[in-house]
């Protein structure tokens, strides 16, 4: 498909027409595939994409070729395709030749309330930082890389090899002319398999010039004689002038505490893409318990709850079934940490310890709080809201907690009556949020500290139950 001419001619041009107007739903045909995509909180190919438009009646044609008139409205609007000399705003990206996505996915910016950070009350003693400061030499790296003791891919650092072949090449030159290399920070816990803390980038870049080895030397500065090899084609001497560099790493010892290990990784990690809080949990609990909250993160239920406005890009939508999870778990009367990452640090690290059959609960009770979250508020679920005309504000983290926790809770008999009763949780909603101060500073600043948790839980915990007396 090359241009819009290609596409519309004869009977197909008066269906591309009718398809840019606004249908019986007030939608045009590109505005139902955005619905539709927002619902399911998923990619979806050109058929299914044309079934759900005409099952909810978001959009109905007579023409005969409606998947193609589909495929062409789209692909309009759709990034990385040009079709006209006008550039429309873009909506969709393809992930296969007739599989959509909705661009907002893709975006670096979620649509969450920016909270802050909360204050910590009782910081870790620093007295047990267990840091040991080795010189080492990269060839004992090299052994390392290619034993696959030192982990390049966590779960958490999908980021490896953000350098491109120049800045590589530059990186060898500077040890082939002795400049000394940053210090490298690794957790070693697991003697068998080191964690990259700080370093990544210089590793990725020595794995695949002297392991690899497809790594070709280009737009070198001071060597242009050795441009355009790789390490197997550098003199013997330059070899051995790499392996036997020595560098200072900086390695976290066993039995160090957890949240000393997680606030060493929350202040050294300093690359061009610093983790997040939910990045480091992930680096410090591989495991089951990570590819759960990936499951529960992807799902359905929860993409359309949400609007598909929490990014997966920085594990932002991991760590919000975390705080479900954490807070179903641990009655929000027994939280006293006043710290909220020491506690869903912790509550993460027992969670990879519990049986599958408490998974398998947890995955239920998650898919029933996300559905009637959905049920009760539609796209407005777990956001702020003053007034019912009010414009459509962001997800708010503690919102999310309280209300999806209150929700989770219900007996399954109370489900029912509680989405029965919509109207009359919206409104005793609405009438929370204008007349409670405290509640709302609960779910705004200082969200972390023990008497707002309990004050937010226990008002929606008390709204729910006025519902349900009703």
């Amino acid at each position: 498909m090359t241009s819009d001419q290609e596409l519309s001619s004869g009977d197909d041009s008066v269906e591309l027409a009718h398809a840019e107007r606004p249908g019986s739903a007030g939608l045009t045909l590109a505005q139902a595939a955005r619905e539709v995509l927002r619902e399911h909180g998923r990619t979806m190919a050109l058929a299914e994409l044309w079934t759900e438009i005409q099952r909810r009646g978001l959009f109905n044609t007579a023409g005969k070729t409606p998947e193609r008139t589909l495929s062409t409205v789209m692909r309009r609007v759709t990034d990385g395709v040009v079709m006209t000399s006008s550039q429309p705003d873009k909506l969709f990206y393809l992930e296969g030749p007739a599989t959509f996505g909705l661009l907002e996915w893709q975006s670096e910016e979620s649509d969450v309330e920016d909270e802050g950070e909360d204050v910590v009350v009782h910081p870790y003693d620093p007295s047990k930082n267990n840091i040991a400061t080795k010189l080492l030499s990269l060839d004992l790296l090299i052994r390392r890389l290619r034993h696959n003791e030192i982990d390049l891919m966590p779960d958490f650092q999908r980021k490896a090899n953000l350098w491109n072949d120049q800045k590589m090449s530059r990186l060898v030159e500077s040890l082939l002319i002795r400049l000394p290399l940053p210090v490298f920070y690794f957790d070693a816990s697991d003697d068998a398999r080191w964690l990259v803390v700080d370093g990544l980038q210089r590793l990725s870049t020595l794995k695949r010039f002297a392991i690899d080895q497809d790594l070709t030397l280009k737009n070198l500065e001071y060597l242009k004689m050795h441009e355009g090899k790789r390490f197997e084609q550098l003199p013997r001497d330059l070899q051995r002038r790499i392996e036997e560099t020595q560098i200072t790493a900086h390695l976290i010892e066993p039995g160090t505490p957890l949240e000393v290990k997680y606030n060493i990784f929350r202040r050294i990690n300093t690359g061009g893409l610093v983790l997040t809080p939910q990045e480091i949990r992930h680096a410090l609990n591989p495991g089951k318990v990570a590819k759960f909250l990936a499951e529960l993160a992807e799902s359905p239920r929860f993409r359309i709850a949400t609007s598909g406005g929490i990014r997966s890009g920085r594990m932002l939508d991991r760590e919000f079934v975390l705080r479900f999870l954490a807070f179903y778990l641990t009655p929000y009367t027994s939280y006293t940490v006043a710290n909220m990452d020491t506690f869903l640090t912790t509550q993460m690290r027992d969670l990879n310890k519990a049986p599958d059959s408490k998974l398998s609960e947890l995955r239920q009770v998650f898919d029933q709080a996300m559905r009637t979250a959905y049920d009760l508020f539609d796209s407005d679920a777990f956001r702020k809201r003053f007034k019912a005309a009010d414009r459509r504000k962001p997800i708010n983290k503690a919102l999310f907690e309280a209300w999806s926790v209150g929700l989770a809770r219900l007996a399954e008999k109370d489900v029912g009556r509680v989405v029965s009763r919509k109207g009359l949780v919206n409104e005793r909603w609405l009438t929370l949020m204008n007349e409670d101060y405290d509640f709302v500073q609960s779910i705004s600043q200082g969200t972390g500290d023990p008497t707002r948790v309990k004050k937010r839980f226990g008002s929606i915990e008390t709204l729910l139950q006025g519902v349900l007396s009703k």
